[in-house]
């Protein structure tokens, strides 16, 4: 299954490979491997692939979601379509990947599918994340009309005692009611998209249940099935509900006998910084998805316009930064 959805996957987005795209991520590459080896940034390319967020809103009340806790300090706010399609415009000739999230649920936005179309008719590459609870008969019909690429949606459990652990003020059943309904409306309209793709993030509750989920999505008719690690906000605090798996392949963090600590893969050279960028609901540009209340925004893009924010002196001044091993706050559950 994971090597066909690749194939798949990366067939749909080299039918969107433009000249003046490609020439953009070679020069993007290029900048970035020239910065990290002389340690000095080079950067004049734009990003080929931006996250933006069509609401902060969202139904569900997740612990470890800054928005379903409530943490989140972020104005709650919708994205309008005028608003979107004016960065689309201004960005998409050289963008290749859009994924159309950042905080909350995405289809709250009465906008969403026509964000998605939109987007499409540009030529780029849509991907979003859902937790599901909106695939009604419309809904599926109209992302399957709408072009979107690929969509990921969550299911943290195998049943609905373990689901709605997490996922709180969430129904298992209505969930996967809706998989099993975009499944079928893509065989039936005979359509390759979107990709589909389930994510079961895993906490110590759940983790005995990664082969059932496996299991599970084989019998939903999914494309892929994700393992994904669990970001703990307050991980050492003893008032924590949820805690880490006690299987570290599922976890990203190590348990050093006394606390948790982050585990590290990287050595913190931030391709992200030269390659990508999230817009929020409001139009504040954030480094990365790790910046959820856009702490270190580099400006508004509805005000200022993506190209000037992307390349303003607070956005160089973050990327040198990092060249020097300097990071910032946000970088602290980063795994890179």
């Amino acid at each position: 299954m994971p090597v066909i959805f690749f194939i798949r996957y990366f067939f749909f987005l080299s039918r969107n490979l433009t000249v003046v795209r490609c020439l953009n991520l070679c020069r993007l590459s290029m900048q970035f491997l020239f910065s990290r080896m002389r340690r000095r940034l080079v950067l004049s390319a734009m990003p080929f692939s931006i996250s933006v967020e069509p609401t902060n809103k969202c139904n569900l009340a997740c612990p470890e979601c800054v928005t379903g806790s409530g943490r989140l300090k972020r104005k709650t706010g919708v994205l309008s379509f005028p608003a979107f399609s004016c960065l689309m415009d201004e960005v998409s000739s050289e963008l290749i990947h859009l994924f159309l999230y950042f905080q909350g649920e995405p289809m709250l936005n009465p906008d969403f599918l026509k964000m998605v179309a939109y987007a499409k008719s540009k030529g780029v590459f849509v991907a979003t994340s859902t937790n599901g609870h909106f695939l009604t008969d419309r809904v599926c019909d109209g992302i399957v009309e709408s072009g979107l690429d690929h969509i990921v949606i969550s299911l943290d459990g195998v049943r609905s005692s373990s689901y709605s652990v997490y996922r709180r003020n969430g129904d298992f059943e209505r969930v996967r009611a809706g998989i099993s309904r975009l499944v079928e409306t893509r065989s039936v309209r005979r359509s390759a998209r979107p990709l589909i793709e389930l994510q079961f993030i895993v906490f110590r509750h759940n983790e005995d249940e990664v082969g059932e989920f496996k299991l599970l999505a084989k019998t939903l008719g999914v494309d892929k099935a994700t393992i994904k690690t669990a970001q703990i906000y307050d991980v050492n605090d003893p008032r924590t509900e949820l805690l880490p798996p006690r299987d570290e392949r599922y976890s990203r963090y190590v348990y050093d006998g006394t606390r948790y600590r982050p585990r590290r893969k990287g050595r913190g050279l931030c391709w992200r910084q030269w390659s990508a960028g999230v817009v929020t609901c409001d139009g504040s540009l954030a480094p990365c998805c790790f910046d959820k209340e856009a702490e270190c925004s580099y400006g508004n893009v509805f005000d200022s316009g993506f190209s000037s924010c992307w390349f303003s002196v607070t956005a160089n001044g973050l990327r040198s930064d990092l060249l020097y091993g300097r990071r910032p706050g946000i970088c602290k559950d980063c795994p890179e």
